[in-house]
Parts: structure tokens; C-alpha cells; sequence
């Protein structure tokens, strides 16, 4: 099994910014493939349905590569649409974490297995 990749947006973003590859790039751009992606999605503030479209497919393309997507820090606004669209159910309401260092434990304790 390799790493967790963490990936970080550090200003106020929509979530269909997804789209864009920055998360591919990061997966794409590590040494060893990781077995988790972290998405740390506290600089997340907006999801609109192109947005919820962009995680669902996120998650649907790691999944196909072995890679987990775990999501950290989400505001309650964001999650609460991810609920309502059935995307929350969809990538797993176990990968969903209220600090990037809990999803890298949880991360860290799927790997060992």
C-alpha cells in the first residue's frame, strides 16, 4: 500500500472546482500512488450541482485506481447538500472526517487492515 496524498484548498472555493485536475495532478504527481486521498475541504464554501457532480465523479474515478477518498473539515452547509444529493452516501459517511488528522488515522487503520 502507498501514502495518503492530502490535498488542500487554501482559499475559498467551489466545489466544482473539482473538476479543474488539481486532485488528479496530486495523485498523478506522488512517487509511490497512495491508497487514500484526503481531501481537505475547509476552504470548500459553495456546492452547486456541477459541483456535487464533480466529488461524485472525483470519487468514482479514485475508487476505479484503488484509492479511498476521505473528505476533512467540510462545512455543514456543503455536507448538508452532499446528504440531500445521496453523494455523502455514496462516497462512504465513514470517510468523512472532522480533522485531516482523523482521516489520516482512519487512513492509516483501513491500510494496516
Amino acid at each position: 500500500m502507498g501514502p495518503v496524498s492530502i490535498v488542500q484548498f487554501s482559499a475559498p472555493t467551489w466545489l466544482r472546482d473539482l473538476r479543474k485536475g488539481r486532485v488528479r495532478e496530486a495523485i498523478r504527481g506522488a512517487t509511490v500512488p497512495p491508497h487514500d486521498l484526503v481531501l481537505d475541504a475547509e476552504g470548500i464554501t459553495h456546492a452547486d450541482s456541477a459541483g456535487l457532480d464533480a466529488l461524485a465523479d472525483l470519487g468514482d474515478d479514485l475508487a476505479r485506481n484503488g484509492v479511498t477518498l476521505r473528505v476533512a473539515r467540510m462545512k455543514t452547509p456543503v455536507q448538508d447538500r452532499l446528504e440531500d444529493a445521496g453523494i455523502a452516501e455514496r462516497i462512504g459517511r465513514d470517510h468523512s472526517h472532522p480533522t485531516v488528522r482523523a482521516a489520516a488515522d482512519a487512513s492509516a487503520t483501513a491500510a494496516a487492515g
